[in-house]
């Protein structure tokens, strides 16, 4: 034994040890962590590759102290329709969608830039962790669209702040994380990625693509506000607006995060979607 754990040393941060429960062993009935093997029961998730898919990355989600920090996860893109919409963290089961959008297995919910989108049922007020200075949201949304398009957000009415959105502007991506008129615009150079846009501080946001930051912001944060996000669309005080014709198939709101952090999701987001075959 002794010569083979000299030949095969353990490294990296990602390294197991005995606080570290295994992210599978093997078979259909392996060694969950306990929050996966709550949410595979709530959801009906039950078959590979979807249980060691999300297995492997709420441990390491976990290891990154992602999950600490989450509110709400989402894979909407799922094993079954019903379970899509539960979110992993809290086994919530307020999200719906609006206008009856295509689904399919490890693909996501296909809306149709018209009148679709998911209702996540859960908004700025309602964070744990997400709260005025410190917040972060981030989607997977997969479109080719052109024109003015939110594929997450929500203000007041008629737009009025907080407004905490992901926006694309022709050729521009706009974020705002509990913004009153200052806003992140920058070029987008391809809309298909992980989006996140986190606030850390009263005075410092920053947007991010696929874990590269790509612009920030210095203006001061507003209180929270009450409407729920849109996946898909922007909600303005309950009614849906900017819609955007997308595959929706994760995403994350919490805590603040900073680069490290941003990198993290990032790369488990993207080890999430080649193994479930969305990427």
């Amino acid at each position: 034994m002794g010569d083979y754990f000299s030949a095969y040393p353990c490294a990296g941060p990602a390294a197991w040890d005995a606080t570290t429960r295994p992210a599978h062993r093997g078979g259909d009935d392996g060694d969950w962590d306990a929050d996966a093997a709550a949410y595979f029961a709530a959801s009906g998730t039950s078959a590979a590759p979807y249980t060691t898919g999300i297995n492997a990355a709420i441990v390491a989600m976990k290891t990154a102290g992602l999950w600490d920090k989450a509110d709400r996860i989402w894979m909407f893109a799922g094993q079954n329709e019903a379970g899509s919409l539960i979110d992993w963290k809290a086994l919530n089961t307020d999200a719906e969608t609006v206008n009856d959008p295509d689904w399919g297995a490890g693909v996501g919910f296909t809306l149709n830039g018209t009148s679709q989108y998911i209702d996540t049922g859960f908004a700025p007020s309602g964070g744990a962790q997400y709260v005025q200075n410190s917040g972060s949201f981030a989607v997977d949304a997969a479109t080719s669209t052109t024109g003015n398009n939110c594929i997450m957000g929500n203000a007041g009415e008629s737009q009025d702040p907080p407004i905490t959105t992901l926006t694309f502007l022709s050729l521009n991506m706009n974020a705002r994380v509990q913004a009153n008129s200052s806003q992140i615009v920058t070029a987008h150079g391809g809309r298909t990625a992980l989006w996140m846009a986190s606030r850390t501080s009263s005075g410092a946001t920053a947007l991010y693509k696929d874990g590269v930051s790509l612009a920030t912001d210095g203006d001061g944060s507003v209180a929270v506000g009450s409407s729920n996000w849109f996946v898909g669309a922007q909600n303005n005080g309950g009614t849906p607006a900017l819609f955007t014709a997308c595959d929706a198939r994760f995403a994350f709101v919490g805590a603040g995060l900073d680069d490290t952090e941003a990198a993290a999701l990032a790369s488990i987001r993207q080890t999430l979607g080649e193994t479930i075959g969305w990427l």
